[in-house]
This record gives C-alpha cells, structure tokens and sequence, in this order.
C-alpha cells in the first residue's frame, strides 16, 4: 500500500510541459546545450519542453529562478561554476543556498579563450601583452561582473603583470558582436563563442585555458605555451532540481538523463555524472 503512490507518481510524470531554465542569452553554449537537451527531453517524455533564458549576475539569476521554482519536477535549472562555486566566495549574502540545489548530472565541460578584434595589432601573447602594457587603459569584455571569464581575465593580468578593465555584458553574443565591430578590442570567454569567427578571420583568437589545445583550434596555443603556465581553467555546466522535489521524479530524471546527456552538444564532454543527492 505505501509504495502504491510512489508507483502512480514515477508513472505519471510528466503530463504536462517542462521548463528548463538557462542562466545565459540565446545563442551561446549553454542556450544551444539547453535547447538541445530540450528537444530530447520532448522526443522521450511525449511533453512539450521550454527553455526560458533568465541572464544576469554571472548566472545566479537562473539559478534562484530554478530553486524559487515548485519543488514538483517540471523546472529544471542549468547552473555554470560561476552560479555555484564562485559568487559563493565572493559574496556576502546570496537569494540561496547550495543546500537548496539537487544535483542531477554534469553536462558538459569546456575551455576559455581570449580573442581580439581582427585589427588589434598582436598575434599572440606576447605581442598582446605588450601592447597593453603601450598602451595602458585597454578593456576586455566578459559576461558578469563576477563570473568565470572575470576570473580568468585577472588570472592573466596577475600572470602577465598587466591591468585591464572589465566591461561586463549579459551574455557573450553581444560581446563577441561589439568586439567585431571594432567597439570592444578584447573577449575573454568559451571557444564555443568565437571559434567559428576565428576560422572566418572576423576576430582573433590568441589563446586557450586548457592544457593542451583545443579541436577545434587547433592553430591557437594555449596559455601555458606561451609562457603563462599559471593561466587554466575549464568552465562546467550542470543540471538541478529542487532539493525537496518527490523522490519518484527524482529517479525518473536519474535513470533519463545519463542515457540521453551524451547526445546533448558540447566541446567535450564528462564520462561520469554525479551520483543522484536524496531529497
């Protein structure tokens, strides 16, 4: 009698449409991921599937959108670690806790790039950090004031010995079109955002935050290479529930998205995901 509900909850689950919250604007990696994902959840539960993009604050704002959310399953938050590992330490107070989360799976993990408009005169890091250093008062666009890319940009002004200053945008499309246009001389952000761009000659990649190079540049050295060993650092995102969501849907979540995760678009994807947190 007592595992009857459990039953008629797992069996019934979904009957009416989905919401997957991204943290970030249309068009970059974690929109497409999301979409992606999106569009496989519909062809396995039958059920439509939204993506809603909530942007600001280094993806903090999705995220408290996700958790604010009814604990029943039908909200799910993609979250970067920008949301869960860095506004944590530089903030005082924040809208939740990282115990209101249930951590479902790791979807993807990627590398930084930094890129510059097709006429900043340098063609690598070194040539980039002299330049800076002539001529003092240079900016580098990124999403969040507090955010991953942030982060990365004074991991290479420390290593370097140089200053920048940060233009924050909402999302890297807008950044990436500014720095084309010529506005914006500097991006720090995913290879996803610029790598097509590279490849045309629109903008310039100089360098990548991983140890070694990157598929899908494989003409651009990495950090390290170019004298700055310090410089790495892989970005992630993830998938939540509600900490408090009905175990059933839980498990109905646990046993779907290992199996369908791998189709989802990514520069490079994890082999293991998470162990299910009980509720």
């Amino acid at each position: 009698m007592l595992a009857a509900p459990r039953r008629a909850t797992a069996q019934s689950f979904p009957n009416r449409p989905i919401r997957i919250i991204v943290p970030a604007t249309p068009g970059g990696q974690a929109d497409i991921g999301g979409r992606a994902l999106a569009e496989l959840l519909r062809e396995e539960t039958g059920q439509p599937v939204v993506v809603e993009n909530r942007t600001g604050a280094g993806g903090q704002v999705g995220l408290e959108a996700t958790l604010r959310a009814p604990k029943d399953g039908y909200t799910l938050g993609m979250f970067g670690d920008s949301a869960v590992l860095i506004n944590p330490l530089l903030q005082r107070s924040m809208a939740y806790s990282l115990d209101d989360m249930l951590l479902l799976t790791p979807m993807y993990t990627g590398t930084f790039a930094l890129a510059v408009n097709r006429n900043f005169p340098a063609r690598n890091m070194a040539e980039f950090i002299a330049e800076v250093r002539r001529r003092r008062g240079i900016s580098y666009g990124a999403y969040g004031v507090a955010s991953a890319p942030r982060i990365l940009g004074e991991m290479i002004c420390m290593a370097a010995g140089i200053g920048m200053e940060i233009v924050p945008y909402r999302g890297e499309t807008e950044a990436v079109i500014d720095l084309m246009s010529g506005t914006l001389p500097v991006f720090v952000g995913t290879t996803t955002a610029v790598r097509e761009q590279h490849r045309t000659g629109t903008l310039r990649v100089l360098g990548v935050s991983q140890p070694e190079r990157v598929a899908a540049l494989p003409d651009v050295p990495t950090f390290a290479e170019q004298g700055l060993p310090s410089v790495q650092y892989r970005w992630f995102h993830g998938l939540t529930l509600q900490n408090g969501t009905p175990q059933p849907v839980v498990e109905f979540y646990a046993q779907l998205l290992p199996r369908i995760i791998g189709a989802v678009p990514h520069p490079a994807p994890w082999t293991t995901g998470w162990a299910t947190r009980r509720a």
